[in-house]
């Protein structure tokens, strides 16, 4: 039925043409309507924004890697918002999984089909600037018999007895090299070729199994040469308890009056505090000073010379100086 159509399309006229598509695509949208399948889907990895898609079985009760049918809304832009190699998101026996597009048909914008994988690993590594990178894969083992679960007439056939992963091609995925490791499991594995022209947007890795290495490797993480590439963080210790005082003001004039109030924070958080507040002055100047709970005023009447407030914040024992330069009016 659907070639009969497709043949009258290619048959008539272009106005007829535009007409029978747009008949095709209203009745697209109104199947959607109506059936059980739909899905809210999200697309690579951006779980903000959701589109409505059909999902449905094929024939793969044989495959050990789950296999599905998509057929996205005929939104005006179809064509642009999916492509082959792009992660699609959606909930599959209760929780929100991540497969990979291994086979997409655009030629119709009304009617964009595909094939979709689930992921059934992570592909993490540290890149060269020491960032943890990681992307959803299909990690394909031969020695299961699933040389075919990934495979149709149109692809590669596995010769290996050792694995294939598929993952998006991207900057990140680019950036791999032969020899490169990945732990997958319990299990490391080596990069020995790598395919990223065989199927549009998607890299295939073919993987040769490594003897893990408890000195560079992190099980833990997942990361293999993980302790070669990773940067240890700065010895300087960073306070993140302080005591903080405002006005930001250290020079007052004469004939100038200051109210000082206190905080303390940690990480930039105020916390509760208690302050015991002493001053001295570290060379003679006429000057006025007083404190309260939290706070403190300094005014100079005619004086020059330093005025040193210590505070002690006795509920998280931290001691602070503030230093305050008194001069005249030039």
């Amino acid at each position: 039925m659907a070639y009969e159509l497709m043949k009258a399309i290619y048959e008539c006229s272009s106005s007829n043409k535009e007409l029978i598509a747009n008949d095709i695509k209203q009745s697209t949208i109104d199947a959607f309507e109506n059936i059980y399948n739909k899905y809210d889907i999200y697309i690579d990895l951006d779980y903000t924004t959701p589109y409505i898609a059909m999902i449905s079985d094929l024939n793969a009760f044989k495959y050990t890697i789950a296999l599905k049918k998509l057929t996205l809304y005929p939104y005006d832009n179809a064509f642009e918002l999916l492509d082959q190699g792009d992660y699609v998101s959606f909930n599959y026996s209760g929780e929100l999984t991540d497969w990979l597009v291994l086979n997409l048909d655009k030629q119709y914008d009304y009617n964009v089909v595909g094939r979709i994988y689930k992921s059934n690993n992570v592909m993490k590594w540290i890149n060269d600037s020491g960032e943890i990178i990681s992307y959803p894969c299909i990690f394909n083992s031969s020695k299961t018999g699933a040389n075919a679960d990934i495979m149709s007439d149109k692809y590669m056939e596995i010769v290996s007895k050792d694995r294939t992963v598929f993952v998006q091609k991207n900057d990140d995925t680019l950036s791999i090299n032969e020899g490169d490791r990945f732990i997958f499991g319990s299990n490391v594995f080596q990069i020995g070729h790598i395919d990223d022209y065989g199927i549009d947007g998607v890299i295939q890795f073919y993987m040769e199994q490594d003897q893990s290495n408890d000195e560079t490797d992190n099980f833990e993480l997942g990361i293999a040469n993980y302790y070669d590439k990773y940067v240890e963080p700065d010895d300087e210790i960073t306070e993140t308890l302080l005591i903080n005082v405002t006005p930001d003001v250290d020079e007052i004039k004469t004939g100038e009056s200051y109210t000082f109030s206190l905080s303390t924070t940690d990480s930039g958080v105020a916390i509760p505090s208690s302050y015991t507040i002493s001053v001295n002055a570290g060379s003679i100047g006429d000057y006025t000073f007083s404190s309260d709970t939290d706070e403190y005023t300094i005014t100079n009447n005619s004086g020059s010379g330093e005025v040193i407030v210590d505070v002690y914040d006795s509920t998280n024992d931290l001691t602070e100086q503030f230093i305050y330069t008194l001069k005249g009016l030039w």
